[in-house]
């Protein structure tokens, strides 16, 4: 095998790998979301078919808006996040890598990586759109939970509810610094 051969196959292993990162990401989405929806409905029809009987009920209703609905967002989001971080990593090293192929055989046949980065064409507003679903999940399950609480007259739940949400905004915030971190590394002019 020969210097391109190996390269071109390099090339091409990477090209699957970023596939499989987007079909990865696609899953942990699918899944994650899934699991919020089952768990809202479960707890919602748990309420409903309970609604003056069970206060445990109530409870867990709350306990899933609050804490683990949340929860799962923000993990859902971090692994979302790796999957998102992998494809930009070896979409970044096909950059170097393409330019390489096109020097040992002193013409350009692969420039797909380089016309994405040179007209700065990676679309941001899906990604951006995926962190804004997963805190707006979040949000929304506290606000609900908030609701619940009131209706309960449990609020000694408030102080554990901030808590909680306190933490989860820091998840997020902590996300949000890496996606912009991994951003700025891809678009940084080498």
């Amino acid at each position: 095998m020969d210097k391109e051969e190996i390269m071109l196959h390099e090339y091409n292993t990477l090209r699957t790998e970023i596939e499989n990162s987007f079909g990865s990401a696609k899953r942990i989405l699918a899944i994650g979301l899934g699991i919020m929806g089952a768990l809202f409905t479960g707890g919602v029809i748990n309420q409903i078919n309970n609604i003056d009987v069970n206060v445990f009920g109530s409870l867990l209703l709350i306990s899933f808006l609050i804490l683990v609905i949340p929860l799962v967002s923000l993990v859902t989001l971090a692994m979302w996040l790796g999957e998102y971080q992998r494809i930009q990593r070896a979409g970044k090293y096909l950059v170097g890598l393409e330019n390489k192929i096109n020097a040992l055989v002193d013409e350009d046949v692969l420039n797909w990586e380089n016309h994405l980065k040179k007209n700065n064409l990676h679309m941001r507003y899906p990604y951006a759109s995926i962190i804004v679903l997963m805190i707006v999940i979040s949000v929304l399950s506290h606000i609900g939970g908030s609701y619940l609480i009131t209706i309960l007259n449990k609020y000694l739940w408030f102080a554990l509810q901030g808590i909680i949400f306190l933490f989860q905004l820091g998840g997020f915030w902590y996300l949000i610094r890496q996606y912009i971190d991994v951003r700025n590394k891809i678009n940084k002019v080498e």
